[in-house]
């Protein structure tokens, strides 16, 4: 019988309870579980499929039996996790009633087998390939657990990998059993390589601005360097600033913060700390290269997140979204304008006045053909250069409304192009030759009614090339669409004083 009928065969287990409370001993539904054993996984730096998969062997996802009783191991192991609890070293009543508990305390002790027994590669947390020492060892450091000896069908190590990939189609690449002795034990400080190919898993990684909450049972190690000099401690419940990291170093995931209340700062392991906030006006952002660009928004108001906390500054960006930080940024007005697009009725509600305030400065006008706005849809980076051209022609024509007078020569010599320093000028007389000019190698993919925007964006500095290439068919994305408008303000208000 092969390993993975084997398994399933062992493994079937129906939860007929569809809620859970700890007072009327019922196994709470499978997916729960699951998301529970996931969430305290990553935060405590281990791979989610590992613990959930450790779960599965240990005990059929059950805290309790049938009858209400805690389920128990032959050698009164407790719970969903199956600790192992006669040096009582653990709350035994917590244990037993206490789901959360029990998979907190199933991480620690995973942890704690992580690099006392053997080590594997560079002892990446989140190489899949590497906990395999780990996983042999939370099931006790025994020779039946050696593929070698033959004392088992399947060892443990084995049994969860093939969980792994039976239940949560997660490949992970076996130990060479040529690199283990026959008989007994490795050595606990046997070193191999990692084996191929690698697999990854989900831990968690935090970033600078990131704000951590020590969890810990007393005191959490500071230190010099990642896994250097000890030079204070951290209670728990602290609550500390990211400001470098992650580092990998002894198999941890390392972060330099620190305590702005006591100014204590130094490197701690992210084993032992959750995020509970950001110094960043959204969630999402702190590793995101544009998060100076955002946070400038936000401060400005021209920005603001989901109703999740998060800017999704990754994903593209729609017409109506653009529409929103145009109309917020430039101060555009929607007096006297009226929307008569087909589509209006797909304008989001919160979006229509913005909508209509960038109509009527003609920045955003949509599809002219068939009359649409389309609000959803994403803006592509030729669409981005007209959005530049024609946000700084408004301004530029705003701006000399207000002027007491003008001369006619500057009003007959006025031209659609404008260099950096907000003098008109054209250096092609064609669309074709304009083209000639520009030096992307795909610049025949531009359309020909956006090669001018194409070259005045890039000129202003704003919107230019990737590698050589313009990539005019590509989304531009909520990240780059906030640089963009950041540098238009500055170019605005920079043409502003001094004139």
């Amino acid at each position: 019988m092969s390993i993975t009928l084997s398994i399933s065969i062992a493994l079937i287990f129906i939860f007929n309870n569809t809620t859970y409370a700890s007072t009327q001993k019922i196994n709470p539904p499978r997916e729960e579980i699951e998301k529970k054993i996931e969430e305290i996984a990553r935060e405590k730096g281990i791979p989610s499929v590992i613990l959930k998969s450790i779960a599965r062997v240990e005990s059929l996802y059950q805290q309790f039996k049938p009858d209400g009783s805690v389920f128990r191991g032959s050698m009164g192991e407790i719970g969903l996790m199956q600790i192992y609890n006669r040096s009582g070293y653990y709350d035994s009543n917590r244990l037993k009633y206490d789901i959360e508990y029990n998979i907190e305390v199933s991480a620690d002790i995973l942890l704690s087998k992580w690099n006392n027994y053997g080590s594997i590669g560079n002892m990446d947390p989140n190489i899949l390939e590497n906990w395999y020492f780990a996983i042999w060892a939370y099931n006790g450091w025994a020779s039946v657990n050696n593929p070698n000896t033959g004392k088992k069908i399947n060892t443990y190590q084995e049994l969860v990998y093939a969980v792994a990939e039976e239940e949560y189609g997660q490949k992970i690449t076996p130990v060479d059993t040529s690199l283990l002795p026959q008989t007994g034990t490795p050595d606990r400080d046997i070193h191999i390589e990692t084996p191929q190919p690698v697999h990854y898993g989900d831990i968690r990684e935090y970033y600078q601005g990131d704000l951590l909450e020590v969890e810990v049972g007393n005191n959490l190690t500071v230190r010099n360097t990642p896994g250097g000099e000890i030079n204070g401690h951290y209670i728990d419940g602290t609550v500390v600033e990211v400001i470098e990291g992650p580092e990998l170093a002894d198999g941890r995931y390392w972060y330099k913060v620190i305590d702005r209340t006591t100014s204590l700062k130094g490197w701690v392991a992210g084993n032992w700390v959750k995020k509970v906030g950001t110094i960043y006006p959204f969630d999402d952002i702190s590793r995101s290269w544009a998060k100076d660009y955002i946070v400038k928004l936000s401060e400005m108001n021209v920005i603001s997140g989901s109703s999740d906390g998060n800017y999704y500054p990754d994903q593209p960006i729609s017409n109506e979204s653009m529409s929103i930080l145009l109309a917020k940024a430039l101060s555009l007005d929607s007096e006297g304008f009226d929307l008569t697009y087909n589509d209006s009725v797909l304008i989001s509600p919160w979006a229509k006045e913005y909508v209509k305030a960038i109509s009527k400065a003609n920045i955003i006008t949509g599809n002219h053909e068939f009359h649409l706005f389309n609000p959803q849809e994403s803006i592509t980076r030729e669409e981005m250069a007209i959005i530049i051209e024609k946000a700084f022609k408004y301004m530029d024509e705003k701006k000399e409304s207000k002027e007491d007078s003008i001369s006619e020569k500057d009003v007959t010599n006025k031209d659609d192009d404008k260099s950096v320093d907000g003098e008109y000028e054209q250096s092609a007389s064609t669309e074709e030759s304009i083209k000639d000019y520009l030096d992307y190698d795909d610049v025949d993919e531009i359309s020909l009614n956006a090669i001018k925007a194409v070259k005045f964006a890039k000129e202003m500095g704003i919107l230019e090339g990737k590698n050589g290439m313009f990539k005019p068919n590509e989304y531009i994305t909520k990240a780059e669409a906030s640089k963009i408008m950041v540098e238009i303000i500055e170019k605005i208000d920079k043409d502003e004083s001094t004139n």
